[in-house]
């Protein structure tokens, strides 16, 4: 059940073409395990075999198939990162550091990126985006959960705090001198 304090951020879906070749690499790679397990006797070289290239369609299929999410608890200073394939799910739960302040950076030409910054330059890269104002809007909100400041690095060498009081009130961005 959602509380209050929880905030999630999810990748949404993949594109189609990225579902159906990964349906078909799962498809291929249970079918090796079935044709090996009823074809062959327990022969531990023949499983051992099949292992590679398992472990290399797992490793093509697995990115084209799996949508991260990313779930905070800021009541409890808990998060996980989920990875979701279909219904399966998994993730772990752990403490939040203690973070410093979020930032909105541009990544390529029009993709800016919501990170999130901890410990003498470490960071969790929480999601892309591709309209600054939700970029600017989702890393307010966190900011506010976890009382830290808000950087707007979207333009390169021009680093600057926003000020959060006057988004609060008027949602227009107004930087700190």
């Amino acid at each position: 059940m959602k509380k209050k304090g929880d905030v999630m951020i999810s990748e949404g879906m993949k594109p189609l073409w990225q579902r159906i070749i990964a349906a078909l690499l799962y498809t291929l790679m249970f079918y090796l395990i079935i044709n090996v397990y009823t074809k062959t006797p327990f022969l531990f070289s023949a499983y051992y075999s099949l292992l590679i290239p398992l472990l290399l369609i797992f490793s093509i299929a697995f990115p084209l198939s799996a949508i991260k999410n990313y779930h905070f608890d800021f009541d409890a200073k808990k998060f996980k990162v989920e990875y979701v394939i279909g219904y399966l799910k998994y993730g772990v739960w752990e403490d939040l550091p203690k973070f410093e302040y979020v930032s909105v950076f541009m990544k390529g030409e029009e993709v800016y990126e919501l990170n999130l910054w901890f410990y003498k330059n470490e960071h969790y890269k929480v999601f892309h985006y591709f309209d600054f104002d939700d970029a600017i809007l989702d890393a307010f909100q966190i900011s506010e959960k976890l009382q830290i400041d808000l950087l707007d690095a979207s333009v390169k060498n021009n680093h600057r705090w926003i000020d959060k009081d006057t988004y609060r009130e008027t949602k227009e961005i107004k930087y700190i001198d």
